[in-house]
């Protein structure tokens, strides 16, 4: 969490903070549609037990994934945004998580948003779920003509969820994005052969991504 703060500390000072990917533009109906492809997400599973304590597991990513979201603005500076993200990795293990959010444009340089995440366990042997309710807040600063620098976090109960990217504009309504993304899910009750753990995911990585407005 420190070094999410950090991260959009830096921001702020370093550049005058607009987020270019999703959406700034809050008018009704104003949509933006984001997908990013991850092709090394890390993973780490840290879990506990009464019986045996508490361990971790790295697997890391076997195939590539996709995330995405989508945005409508409803006018008035609010927007609702409903996202997902699958990151897996070896032996099948991974999450399904799952945001509707509501955000809120503050100014020119910032956004905040509140709203329900829900996380699945996939794993062997349960398709455990999580879920709470969180908040956040996205920074973003127009560093060229069309070159655009952003950040968030958002946070709840069991997650935490944080991103740094830069967006490029390539044409009239499409930007292509790179960016880092950390994101972290507790507290998932599995059971195996009659011993019960507790779950902490983390999922983290790069992602390159594209983003339409329309």
């Amino acid at each position: 969490m420190k070094k999410a703060i950090l991260t959009l500390a830096l921001l702020f000072v370093f550049t005058s903070m607009a987020f270019a990917s999703p959406l700034t533009d809050y008018s009704a109906e104003n949509t933006s549609i984001d997908i990013t492809w991850r092709p090394n997400t890390s993973m780490t599973n840290k879990y506990t037990s009464d019986m045996f304590g508490t361990s971790s597991d790295t697997f890391d990513g076997k195939r590539g994934i996709f995330d995405w979201s989508v945005t409508t603005g409803f006018g008035n500076d609010f927007a609702i945004q409903y996202s997902q993200y699958r990151p897996e990795g070896r032996y099948d293990y991974g999450m399904n998580t799952k945001e509707l959010n509501v955000l809120y444009k503050m100014n020119k340089n910032m956004s905040v948003f509140a709203g329900y995440h829900r996380a699945g366990f996939i794993g062997d042997y349960v398709d455990n779920k999580t879920s709470c309710l969180q908040a956040g807040i996205i920074a973003y600063n127009k560093v060229a003509e069309k070159t655009t620098l952003y950040g968030l976090v958002g946070a709840g109960e069991k997650m935490l969820n944080w991103e740094v990217g830069v967006s490029q504009e390539v044409a009239k309504n499409l930007e292509l994005n790179f960016n880092y993304r950390y994101k972290r899910v507790q507290d998932f009750s599995t059971e195996y052969y009659g011993t019960t753990y507790k779950e902490d995911i983390i999922a983290k990585g790069f992602g390159y991504g594209v983003t339409y407005k329309f």
